[in-house]
């Protein structure tokens, strides 16, 4: 026997192998694939995983009960959110209105000051009659 006539017989037994497994592992597939089909049907018919209809309907209520529970915190908390947005608002403008009074002060506008016509007494000498600075040559 020569080397051609070696590999010829173990590539024959390789394709006779293929050729007679791959119906076995077809039906394992297909019988595996029952098995499953027959445990779903079981669970649907005896229950959701294992559980009574009773116990169902008991988790059904406490489900809505939750459901009930999470819809009043989150409506107490949208109510929460918008009084503090509204307190935030109330504050943002009663800081801006300040910072609008304290611009106009240090501007002098809309608040009574001395004009320079106007006669105010400084002690002795009035408004006119007060000592000048001067800031440059004399």
């Amino acid at each position: 026997m020569g080397p051609g006539e070696l590999i010829a017989i173990l590539a024959g037994i390789g394709c006779g192998t293929v050729a007679l497994m791959t119906p076995v592992w077809i039906i394992k597939n297909i019988l595996a694939h029952r098995e499953k089909m027959a445990r779903i049907k079981q669970g649907i018919e005896g229950g959701v995983n294992g559980l009574t209809p009773e116990e169902v309907d008991s988790l059904r209520r406490e489900l809505a009960v939750l459901r009930e529970t999470t819809t009043r915190f989150d409506m107490s908390f949208d109510a929460a959110l918008s009084r503090v947005e509204e307190r935030l608002d109330s504050l943002e403008t009663q800081q801006a209105a300040q910072n609008e009074d304290a611009i106009a002060a240090q501007r002098g506008v809309g608040y009574d000051l001395p004009l320079a016509t106007e006669r105010r007494e400084y002690g002795k000498n009035s408004l006119e009659e007060a000592p000048t600075v001067s800031l440059g040559r004399r």
